[in-house]
Order: structure tokens, then C-alpha cells, then sequence
């Protein structure tokens, strides 16, 4: 007997005669979410997990090589040091995910959505169709002004350019652009930048900015 439980309060999710991972696929399969489980350091290598509801589930240190994740809503799950070399994870929900030193590699991620994701040390070698991501979500809104959001800042384009002219390549972005003390990585730094980039080429690209002479 097997029991799928919650991290957060022990209430039982799911049981069945047979062992966790043929639990946690037959709540998946029946659509039973699994919201909050608690599967830290467990082996589900090769397990059918489509569709599955981890929605802020405890999966650290847990065994998802091979694994079947596609279009499973894993939003705020915790996967840092998971396994997840070879997973499937198209059309995965993974915004604010924690995949802190997560071993992703040859890992699908087409289509998956990894805005807000904590990737710092993860191993990405390999991985395929790996989608532009950053701590923080970059995006635009055209009407009743064309803006461009930077997590919860919005400015006009001419305002990030001047910013991030001002910081340069010491990428000091916590303190000078979002005074936010959160956000001390270069790394997380330089993909907030360059997704910014994107935005702005893609907007100079479709004629609604016009690029810098």
C-alpha cells in the first residue's frame, strides 16, 4: 500500500496496493490533483506524469529521468536537484518553479513556461527546444501607450534603454534598477537583459519602435 500524501498538512492525496509512482500515475490519470504532494527523493524514472496537477509539490531530490511531464501544471513545484534528464516537458507549466541545481539535461522544453523559474545551477546541456526565460517575466502592452514589463516594473522602452545603459555589463540590477535584494545573481542579471532585448528587437521588427539611428 502506497500513500500520496501533502507536504504541507499530511492529508492523504491518493493510495493504492501499488508502490508511490504507480500512485502518483493513476491520480494523473484520473485527473486526482496532487497539489502540494510530497514526492521529495522519490523514483519516478519513466512514469507517466501528462497532465498531472504538481502544482507547488515538493519534488526535490527526486528521481524523473525519462520521465512523461508533458503539459503537467508543475507551477512553484520545488525539482531543485531533481533529475530530470531526458523528461518530456512540452507544454509543462513551470512559472515560478524552483529548479535549483536540477539536472535537465537532453530534457524537452519545448512550448514549457519557465517565467519566473529559479534555474541558478541547473544543468541544461542538451536540453531541447529550451524556451528564453528569466527570473523575472519580460513582456509588452502596446495600448493605451507601448510599455515594456520587467516583473512588476513598467517603463517605456527610451526608460529600460537609458537603465540599462546606466548599468552596463557589471550587471549591478538589484540595487540600480529594482532596488530589490532578491535578485543578486549575474547570471539572472544578463537573461533579464537579454529578454529585454528580444522584446525590444521583436517590437523594432514589427514597426511599433523604431530602432535607434
Amino acid at each position: 500500500m502506497a500513500k500520496l500524501t501533502r507536504w504541507d498538512n499530511g492529508e492523504t492525496i491518493h493510495e493504492t496496493d501499488g508502490d508511490i509512482r504507480a500512485t502518483v500515475e493513476l491520480a494523473a490519470k484520473l485527473g486526482i490533483s496532487c497539489f502540494r504532494a510530497d514526492l521529495s527523493d522519490t523514483n519516478l524514472s519513466d512514469a507517466n506524469l501528462s497532465y498531472a496537477n504538481l502544482s507547488d509539490a515538493n519534488l526535490s531530490d527526486a528521481n524523473l529521468s525519462d520521465a512523461n511531464l508533458s503539459d503537467a501544471k508543475l507551477r512553484a513545484a520545488n525539482l531543485s536537484d531533481a533529475n530530470l534528464s531526458y523528461a518530456n516537458l512540452s507544454y509543462a507549466n513551470l512559472s515560478d518553479a524552483k529548479l535549483r541545481a536540477a539536472n535537465l539535461s537532453d530534457a524537452n522544453l519545448s512550448y514549457a513556461n519557465l517565467s519566473y523559474a529559479n534555474l541558478s545551477d541547473a544543468n541544461l546541456s542538451d536540453a531541447k527546444h529550451v524556451p528564453m526565460h528569466s527570473r523575472w517575466e519580460v513582456s509588452f502592452t502596446e495600448s493605451p501607450s507601448l510599455v515594456v514589463h520587467i516583473g512588476c516594473k513598467t517603463k517605456s522602452i527610451a526608460e529600460w534603454d537609458a537603465i540599462f545603459e546606466r548599468i552596463g555589463e557589471s550587471m549591478n540590477i538589484a540595487l540600480s534598477m529594482f532596488e530589490s535584494p532578491e535578485l543578486g545573481s549575474n547570471d539572472d542579471a544578463r537573461k533579464i537583459r537579454a529578454n529585454y532585448m528580444a522584446i525590444r528587437a521583436y517590437l523594432v521588427a514589427l514597426g511599433k519602435h523604431e530602432a535607434a539611428k
